[in-house]
């Protein structure tokens, strides 16, 4: 029986000052009905995994907190004196696999290494499946709603160095990960 776990995206939007020239067309749309000088914006923070069903308003609370420690961490694109935030927690999916950035991670429950590669193969054979069954043609192309984000190659899966730094070499670092960040966080992850 696979153990599942509540995934929810997380997106923060907010209006601040406008970051480009007002000659650059392609920003039109995040100026729509702001004064001059002003534009829409947002940060997602993809999805995350909990082991129950969390507290919203600590959750926004967290969020919220963590969207002001970090706006000037961005020195290209910085965030301006910021206002109407607005954080919207959505209910992404039931899964046992929680999808990060070119990566996956799963809770560390003492799973074997042969147990995890087991689990994460069966995981990237049923979301092809899903994506096969609940795709779609979009403007002409196919649109798969569950993003694998290369986990279907297996060559790919690699795990992290021991201090955390992503490693492209799966022979050196291989799957699954359990680097010190990973213990930390009481998760296991596979690189892709």
């Amino acid at each position: 029986m696979i153990k599942t776990y509540p995934i929810y995206s997380i997106r923060l939007s907010f209006i601040q000052d406008d970051l480009f020239d007002q000659k650059d067309k392609l920003y039109d749309k995040s100026r729509e009905g702001l004064p001059k000088g002003r534009m829409k914006n947002s940060l997602s923070y993809h999805y995350r995994m909990f082991r129950k069903r969390p507290d919203f308003i600590v959750l926004r609370q967290e969020y919220e907190k963590i969207f002001y420690q970090t706006l000037d961490s961005n020195k290209k694109y910085p965030i301006k004196n910021p206002t109407n935030l607005e954080i919207k927690i959505n209910l992404y999916d039931y899964e046992e696999w929680c999808p990060t950035w070119f990566s996956h991670l799963i809770f560390d429950n003492g799973q074997s290494d042969e147990e995890i590669l087991k689990s994460f193969a069966e995981y990237v054979w049923r979301i092809q499946r899903r994506n096969q069954d609940e795709g779609s043609y979009k403007n002409g192309y196919w649109n798969e709603p569950y993003c694998l984000m290369g986990a279907e190659d297996r060559w790919r899966w690699r795990a992290a160095s021991e201090n955390g730094d992503n490693n492209e070499d799966p022979d050196k670092y291989p799957p699954p990960c359990r680097c010190n960040g990973c213990k930390e966080r009481g998760v296991i992850v596979i690189n892709h």
